[in-house]
């Protein structure tokens, strides 16, 4: 059976409150901090020629311990991102679901009425109803009780549970 639209939005509601989750762990994880920056460090020092001068090496070097600090921060500042995006799409997801219950239920209530008032033309035909025609041509909807309408589709649908 094909999933509802309810169900694929509380999907995606749960994937982006796992989302904020996983961010907030890894902002408090130092560990999580610490491989980054050795993995990152060990990248820069690779990079460095074994035959480079020594003066050479020592700039590199200095080069590599100023960068640290700002490659700290950008991994804070990546999963802040990343949180904030998944709570920005955590809310609209929520209002979309919220919409969706409100509207599905007026939809569930107008089709309620609508079988209500089927039931009652029926109800109303059995009993004898007929056709009217309106008698001024300026308010030919105006006439009060059923349709002419609603009036041939319950006479077709006693003719159909007669058959």
């Amino acid at each position: 059976m094909p999933e509802s639209f309810l169900e694929k939005i509380d999907k995606r509601v749960a994937v982006a409150k796992r989302v904020v989750q996983e961010q907030n762990e890894i902002i408090l994880n130092p560990m999580y901090h610490s491989k980054r920056v050795s993995l990152q460090l060990r990248e820069w020092v690779t990079a460095i020629e074994p035959e480079t001068p020594q003066d050479q090496i020592v700039q590199a070097l200095l080069s590599i311990v100023n960068r640290i600090p700002a490659y700290v921060g950008s991994g804070f500042n990546e999963s802040i991102q990343n949180i904030t995006a998944a709570k920005k799409e955590l809310n609209l997801l929520v209002a979309i679901r919220n919409e969706w219950l409100v509207c599905d239920s007026s939809r569930k209530e107008e089709e309620e009425r609508k079988k209500n008032r089927e039931k009652k033309v029926l109800a109303a035909v059995e009993d004898g109803l007929e056709e009217k025609e309106p008698t001024d041509p300026r308010h030919t909807g105006l006439h009060p009780g059923p349709s002419t309408r609603e009036i041939r589709i319950a006479k077709a649908k006693l003719r159909e549970t007669d058959s």
